[in-house]
């Protein structure tokens, strides 16, 4: 186990609108505001997702990941973080359950996520520390703390 003591700072308000790309849209806010590091908080309508929902076999290696798409519009709550990547990149991991009519996805949204009519994002700022994604060797950027 790794930790650090980190500050809270500024608190964006983001609302995407139909179409709106939604990983990309917010490391664009990420970038112009020079947030490095973030804690969001998602509610709205998304669609055309991937969403990885586990991997297919817990103990192989490298790590399948199974990943389930949708076209249509679904319903959504997630969270999630942002820390920079190697090259300081805004790299974001978002989980959340993406729900129609009675049934629901959970797991992973992938890069291909845009909004559905209106996605609401609270993004709290983690004003201090050193975490920085780095990748591993299964190509899973994970969250490292020196």
């Amino acid at each position: 186990m790794n930790y650090e003591a980190s500050l809270p700072g500024r608190i964006f308000t983001i609302r995407l609108s139909e179409n709106d790309p939604v990983y990309e849209s917010v490391k664009t806010i990420a970038r112009k505001e020079n947030v490095k590091r973030a804690v969001l908080w998602m509610i709205g309508g998304v669609k055309n997702g991937r969403v990885v929902v586990g991997a297919e076999l817990d103990d192989e290696r490298p790590i399948k990941p199974m990943q389930v798409y949708f076209p249509d519009s679904r319903e959504v709550v997630g969270v999630g973080t942002l820390f920079p990547d190697e090259s300081g990149e805004p790299s974001l991991h978002i989980h959340a359950s993406l729900g129609k009519t009675g049934t629901s996805i959970t797991g992973c949204p992938r890069l291909s996520l845009d909004c559905w009519l209106i996605t609401e994002i609270i993004m709290q700022e983690i004003s201090s520390g050193t975490a920085i994604r780095k990748a591993d060797e299964n190509g899973f950027h994970l969250l490292t703390i020196e």
